[in-house]
């Protein structure tokens, strides 16, 4: 049975690469250190001379080899480059290689680390990184290119990446399929077809501080994987932001925007929307087949098809509490476009004006219950227009403070540029004190025309968009 090993103290600055999972310094002398090329011409030299515990220090030069590492010969070996990933690049030397990949991992421990490269499969190798057999590596500092897979997690292997991006791979910069990872502050761009793929996933996945962009497909498709994305940008993947198919994943602080035809689509989906924006998108959100979505503190704007449309059986909660609000803001035909057979929640929600507009809402069979609405401010919630336009009015006027409360006369003239005096003189000294009202979560970019390819269900027509005026006719009172 193997041993699990625990990282040596290295003398360099390597506990910031390694994840807080408890790994320790133990006890015992230091490894040895070897250099490439002063003491070994290769690194697959390097490699087969070191121990576990040493760590095999690379020289700025180009390396046309693929290494592995095993449980027998390269676990617990710290490999990393002296002058990083721009001077330093592994190149793909063997075509025959039965792993196809630049450097392959198999029952490795997270002591093992490779740490300031660049991976170029020369467009030839299949894989960057293979990570296989419940391999745990560390990858941090690297640069993946010329492959068609960046980065690829299987049979119960999770690897640890930090600072690495992947570029222009012909499937996905990263492949998880019966694994799993963590990936911080990494970035997957200008693939031909995914920026991630996950399926069958072994262990929780956890995605954080990440760029997905302008890959030509999707930027995540997931399919039956259990997994979280936390502070990511998603942005501008040629078709869709995010498909999940039998996947519910939580996905907290992530943007997700510009792309042509969908920002997520959520099938069979319970996935949890925290605090994200979906923004110039064709269509913002669809929620398909079945499921329970929850989409709370969310800002969706100017998704000009509609921000969000429900299909099947789908029953997703939009809102729901004065907590737990969502922002609808900007151009777009529907708000809401539901042929859902549920009866979908989407009360306590901002709908970019005081009183709801009926022509932004389509639903037939279960209907959408959007009664109550909150106020610009999400403070107060409503069920009538003329009062939610009252308060509107005042919070427009700074006669709110900050919990949305009225502010006493008195106070108000307290407030003002010329003290009580000024005060007396009209309203108006009290209102210019207060700051001013900025809009949340806005985008510098214009919206992006949905492509030719019509998502699951398009959206019938409504007519113009409602005005800016809140006036009558068109209002839910």
């Amino acid at each position: 049975m193997r041993t699990q090993h625990w990282i040596r103290s290295l003398g360099l600055a390597f506990a910031a690469i390694v994840p807080a999972t408890g790994i320790g310094s133990p006890v015992g002398a230091e490894g040895a250190t070897l250099r490439v090329p002063e003491d070994h011409e290769t690194i697959t030299a390097a490699l087969e001379a070191a121990g576990w515990g040493d760590r095999i220090l690379v020289g700025p030069g180009t390396y046309r080899e693929s290494l592995l590492f095993t449980d027998n010969a390269g676990d617990g070996i710290v490999l990393m480059s002296t002058h990083g990933s721009l001077e330093t690049v592994i190149t793909y030397g063997e075509v025959s290689n039965v792993n196809e990949a630049v450097v392959t991992f198999q029952r490795c421990s997270n002591s093992t680390q490779l740490v300031g490269f660049t991976i170029d499969g020369r467009d030839e190798a299949r894989r960057g990184i293979l990570c296989n057999s419940d391999s745990r590596p560390v990858l941090s500092d690297l640069q993946i290119v010329g492959v068609e897979y960046g980065i690829a997690s299987h049979r119960g292997s999770r690897p640890y990446v930090q600072n690495v991006t992947v570029k222009s791979a012909l499937a996905a910069g990263l492949f998880v399929s019966g694994g799993s990872i963590e990936s911080k502050n990494s970035r997957f761009l200008l693939g031909e077809k995914y920026g991630i793929y996950m399926s069958g996933t072994t262990d929780l996945a956890r995605i954080r501080d990440c760029l997905i962009s302008e890959n030509a497909q999707i930027g995540i498709q997931a399919v039956e994987a259990d997994f979280t994305v936390t502070d990511c940008e998603i942005v501008r993947n040629g078709d869709t932001g995010i498909i999940l198919q039998d996947s519910s994943p939580l996905m907290t602080g992530v943007r997700i925007h510009g792309h042509e035809n969908i920002g997520i689509v959520m099938e069979a989906s319970s996935a949890e929307l925290i605090e994200c924006v979906v923004d110039s998108n064709g269509f913002g959100a669809i929620s398909s087949i079945e499921g329970e979505p929850r989409i709370l503190r969310c800002t969706f704007r100017d998704n000009p098809k509609n921000h969000i449309g429900i299909e099947g059986d789908a029953n997703p909660l939009i809102g729901g509490s004065i907590e737990n609000a969502n922002q609808f803001l900007g151009e777009t035909e529907l708000a809401i476009q539901s042929s859902s057979t549920a009866s979908v929640i989407a009360t306590h929600n901002y709908w970019d004006k005081p009183c709801i507009p009926k022509s932004l809402f389509q639903a037939t069979l279960g209907g959408v219950k959007r009664k109550p609405w909150m106020s610009a401010n999400l403070k107060r919630a409503f069920s009538d227009c003329a009062t939610s336009r009252k308060y509107h009015q005042k919070w427009l006027d700074g006669k709110l403070d900050e919990e949305g409360k009225p502010i006493k006369k008195r106070d108000r003239r307290d407030q003002s540029p010329g003290g009580s005096d000024a005060a007396t003189a009209g309203g108006a000294a009290a209102a210019t004190s207060m700051p001013s009202v900025e809009t949340p979560v806005t985008s510098s970019d214009a919206p992006r025309a949905p492509s030719s390819s019509e998502p699951p269900v398009p959206p019938a027509a409504s007519g113009a968009p409602p005005s800016a005026d809140s006036g009558t006719g068109s209002d839910d009172g």
